[in-house]
């Protein structure tokens, strides 16, 4: 009782913890570097703090006596640096106040968090390539008849090589591949080999797939591909907690042989045969121990997820697989550091480029805003991705920290953006804004934030329990 109460709390304090992890590396890194630069610049910084309110844990170091906070709330954070426009400065230290610096100095310092988020993503993808991460080889197991891909020619069997002339390897990378070239054109040349080793070049045409149908984790299914399965055992390896099959009494390595009269042979088999029926009983024979067979009754539990319903029970299989059946549906994609350097360079620019087109397709109305993920959303990822592996973490991190960056560099008031453009208005002006119309745009760009924040708590409510 105790282990299974363990384990039904597990999953959301992965959750809880992968969110907390991320965001508190990432905003270290976006403010470490306005603190940074700062320091280089002679600012004297006065807080340098992790996260908003009342401090946790706080303490003073250094000649300037600079305040080091974590506070309570994990949600960003911020770096206070001397300046006449916050309060009094005595003479002796005006010359280190953020506002009388250069221009180019302030411009620096503003521009100096978002870098970091890039830089941070660049090592981390960096660190992926180089550790290495396993994936499923892009194996096509089926296709659907009169879809975009069957009329493309695409068949079961075929094995991708590459999209728009970008090699691949895995499922993982041809996916976001596959979407990128989406959003600017309206056919996608992907290169595969045939089950007889046989070269084709197959044209998909995305006339009638909207750029919205693409940008959610069912890509495949709307251009009619069903990934080829593994064959993995039908054997369960784990029983989550308070599921319909541990309320059945299925256990921990039990093979099932049999669902609603259907003989099971694949994990494939059964979840097709779950799949196929929420809320509905499901009788299943399975085999247990040294050969008994049982029989029992689970019915699955109904979700709904992008206007689909289908049947959950809440079992993980059994990954052990013979050497020769691993090798042909598993890759480990790995390089070298130098090539993993530049991959992680060329990605991070991959990544910053597909999302100011998918950002782009949101503001043309092309790509509902419902994709938009709040902090229940993004703690729901960083939870899979932490029971993932540390590759996979790390991958999730790096594309979260790119999205920080550059949602700071809208030139939206108050983001790092906003002071940017003030800077720009600066330069033109020779002479800086007003303080009355700092206030001002700081209030628009407040309400701004607070709407989009708004919209991505409703998205992430709907998703939960929509």
């Amino acid at each position: 009782m105790i282990m299974d109460f363990i384990d039904w709390m597990s999953e959301p304090l992965y959750a809880v913890a992968g969110f907390v992890i991320a965001i508190g590396v990432l905003v270290a890194v976006h403010e470490f570097g306005h603190y940074w630069v700062a320091r280089r610049c002679g600012i004297k910084v006065l807080k340098f703090s992790i996260g908003f309110g009342r401090p946790i844990v706080h303490y003073r170091a250094g000649r300037d006596r600079t305040e080091y906070a974590l506070s309570a709330i994990p949600l960003g954070g911020y770096v206070r640096m001397l300046d006449e426009h916050e309060g009094e400065v005595d003479e002796s230290e005006r010359h280190r106040a953020f506002n009388r610096k250069p221009l180019i100095a302030r411009a620096a310092v503003i521009a100096a968090g978002p870098a970091f988020n890039f830089l941070f993503a660049i090592v981390a993808l960096a660190c992926v390539q180089f550790i290495g991460v396993e994936g499923l080889r892009p194996l096509v197991g089926g296709v659907e008849p009169d879809s975009a891909a069957a009329k493309a020619g695409f068949r079961p069997g075929d094995a991708l090589l590459s999209v728009e002339g970008e090699p691949t390897a895995l499922w993982q990378s041809a996916l976001p591949m596959i979407v990128a070239s989406s959003l600017e054109k309206r056919e996608i040349d992907i290169e595969v080999v045939d089950d007889a080793d046989r070269l084709h070049r197959r044209t998909i045409d995305l006339e009638g797939i909207a750029p919205d149908d693409l940008a959610g984790r069912s890509i495949l299914e709307h251009l009619g591909i069903e990934p080829e399965w593994v064959p993995l055992p039908a054997v369960i390896a784990e029983v989550v907690a308070a599921s319909p099959a541990s309320r059945s009494g299925l256990r921990a390595g039990d093979r099932v042989i049999e669902a609603a009269g259907e003989d099971i042979e694949y994990w494939g088999d059964l979840v097709r045969a779950i799949r196929s029926r929420p809320e509905q009983e499901v009788p299943l024979v399975v085999r247990r121990d040294q050969g008994q067979t049982i029989t029992l009754t689970v019915v699955p539990e109904a979700i709904e997820y992008e206007q689909e319903r289908f049947g959950r029970i809440g079992v993980i299989p059994s990954r052990t697989l013979p050497p020769e059946v691993r090798e042909k549906y598993f890759f480990t994609e790995r390089k070298g550091f130098t090539q993993a350097l530049i991959g992680g360079i060329d990605e991070t620019g991959d990544i910053i480029m597909l999302t100011l087109r998918v950002m782009g397709k949101m503001i043309s109305g092309d790509i509902s805003p419902r994709h938009i993920n709040g902090p229940i959303g993004i703690a729901d990822y960083a939870g899979d991705f932490v029971r993932s592996g540390l590759s996979q973490f790390l991958g999730f991190m790096a594309v979260i920290s790119i999205g920080l960056g550059i949602i700071n560099l809208l030139p939206i008031p108050i983001l790092d953006g906003g002071h940017l453009l003030f800077c720009v208005i600066e330069t033109f002006r020779r002479r800086p804004l007003s303080r009355k119309v700092h206030i001002a745009a700081n209030g628009i760009g407040m309400a701004f934030i607070a709407g989009l924040m708004s919209l991505a708590f409703y998205n992430d409510l709907s998703r939960l329990f929509g």
